[in-house]
């Protein structure tokens, strides 16, 4: 009888852990994660997405084009080895480069879920700062500089994409969350008919932000 009621002692214990345990969140990879590894493969109902970008390489761009579509699904590591594979088929486009700066922070999600869950509007490294620059953020702000250097070919359009980026990936910005916020601005402003990307992503950026007073406001 001891024995029986010790095993479902056991049991029950097993499944209390099992339900303590969170599932891994593929959305959002932690600070220290590294990059996730080649190669990366052409996928099935991950939306179609119409992105051009400056490239020598129809492949890279059907990359990009899946590396957008998975980044506006949240679904962060995927999208972040598309971009990937993208740079690896042509090491000297741009744009590419920007998907990884985006993604690889884990910070790619609407505003009003970084306030909640406390994450600092400070890319600097500090204690307990979940941008610090090591692991996925390092490499976002490592991508966004290097964006910048190939941005010599890219389009207007594309440069005013990797200026927003390269500002909220600025160690010395105070506040690179409104930066970018303004540099996605600066798009739907100076290109209004040529960036429906950027006005997604401002949206998702102002969404809550308590700049217009809060959920539900108008950005």
């Amino acid at each position: 009888m001891r024995l029986k009621a010790f095993a479902v002692l056991l049991s029950s214990a097993s499944l209390f852990a099992a339900a303590e345990i969170k599932p891994k969140d593929m959305c959002a990879p932690p600070p220290g994660g590294s990059a996730p590894s080649l190669p990366a493969h052409i996928l099935t109902g991950q939306g179609k997405i119409d992105f051009p970008i400056t490239t020598s390489s129809a492949k890279a761009q059907e990359f990009f084009n899946q590396g957008v579509a998975q980044m506006h699904s949240f679904w962060a590591t995927e999208a972040e080895r598309s971009f990937l594979q993208a740079s690896a088929l042509d090491p000297q486009a741009a744009m590419p480069y920007w998907g990884i700066a985006m993604v690889a922070a884990g910070d790619y999600r609407p505003r009003f879920q970084l306030v909640r869950d406390g994450v600092p509007s400070n890319v600097k490294k500090q204690d307990g700062n979940p941008r610090t620059p090591l692991g996925g953020p390092g490499r976002a702000m490592a991508a966004a500089k290097k964006a910048q250097e190939l941005s010599g070919k890219a389009t207007d359009l594309e440069k005013l994409y990797i200026a927003s980026i390269a500002a909220r990936r600025n160690p010395q910005s105070k506040d690179p969350d409104g930066d970018y916020i303004k540099g996605l601005r600066a798009i739907v402003q100076d290109l209004p008919g040529a960036a429906p990307d950027a006005r997604l992503q401002h949206s998702g950026q102002t969404a809550c932000a308590g700049e217009h007073g809060g959920c539900g406001d108008s950005a």
